[in-house]
């Protein structure tokens, strides 16, 4: 009998053509169905709420086909999916209880706005490589809408003023380079206008001693 993809499965039963016979088919000649992996949520903070100084995230993969995903638990902003203020991730193979832990605002990033809302999310990738794997991340909401402690208010605003501070500076080097700039622009420009009168006879003087010196070297 004919097996016309190669895949091991004659042509009188195979239903599918696959192209790529490193990766394993069924008895109908198939690659195997990849069921997307999800996540079940054991602990995490309220929608709505405000959020305490440490913020606990446990969890466990749901994993039917057991081909294990790729797990990133991140805390973002309302509605958003990047970039994340903070995370945690990793390839996960068992699914056993896996926990985050963030202390806020330790571990934020320093773009935090303290009066926003946030979500909690997780992006899930499947670890099946296959030409059928259900390829792209999921991107599933946890929590969503809370908001930071009253502790990183205080932080936001020093962070804030930091800030303007650094923005004053680096606006005076700014100036400080344009002028600098600007006056070598001008002794630019004044060394061009005098090699514009001087070059330009020198040049022609220095052509003509050429053409005699070679003309006083031609025999007679």
């Amino acid at each position: 009998m004919d097996d016309s993809d190669g895949d091991g499965v004659t042509d009188d039963v195979d239903a599918c053509f696959t192209q790529d016979i490193a990766w394993p088919v069924t008895a109908t000649g198939c690659y195997p169905v990849d069921v997307p992996p999800s996540l079940n949520v054991h602990l995490a903070p309220l929608n709505n709420s405000t959020l305490g100084d440490t913020v606990q995230i446990e969890w466990s993969l749901e994993d039917a086909d057991g081909d294990n995903a790729n797990v990133s638990i991140s805390l973002v902003f309302s509605g958003q999916s990047t970039p994340p203020l903070a995370s945690c991730s990793g390839t996960v193979l068992v699914s056993e209880i896996q926990s985050c832990e963030w202390d806020i605002p330790a571990d934020l990033a320093p773009y935090f706005i303290a009066g926003a809302t946030y979500d909690i999310i997780a992006s899930v990738e499947t670890g099946n490589r296959s030409p059928a794997s259900a390829t792209g991340d999921r991107i599933l909401v946890l929590v969503s809408g809370v908001a930071l402690p009253e502790k990183a208010d205080a932080t936001s605003e020093m962070s804030e003023a930091e800030v303007g501070q650094s923005a004053i500076f680096v606006g005076l080097i700014g100036l400080l380079l344009g002028a600098l700039v600007a006056r070598w622009n001008r002794s630019r420009s004044r060394v061009n206008d005098q090699l514009e009168i001087i070059a330009a006879p020198f040049q022609e003087r220095h052509k003509n001693e050429g053409a005699v010196a070679l003309d006083e070297e031609s025999p007679p």
